[in-house]
């Protein structure tokens, strides 16, 4: 298990860190995944579109908290 983190501000890095990984995993089952499987497909678009306003709201926090 990797150490907490000891502020907002490192928490918030670190989930900025994470999740292009995240975002990445999605995108390259997208691309593997047959055309039929419509549902899987949905929920993948569907996540990709989570990380994707989370990142954008992770940077928005930390634009707010200024300079280190």
């Amino acid at each position: 298990m990797s150490p907490q983190p000891h502020s907002e501000r490192r928490a918030l890095q670190q989930e900025r860190a994470e999740l292009p990984k995240e975002l990445a995993r999605y995108h390259d089952e997208l691309n593997r995944l047959p055309r039929g499987a419509t549902a899987r497909r949905e929920w993948l678009v569907w996540n990709i579109r989570r990380v994707e306003k989370r990142a954008a709201d992770v940077e928005r926090w930390l634009a707010a908290l200024g300079p280190e």
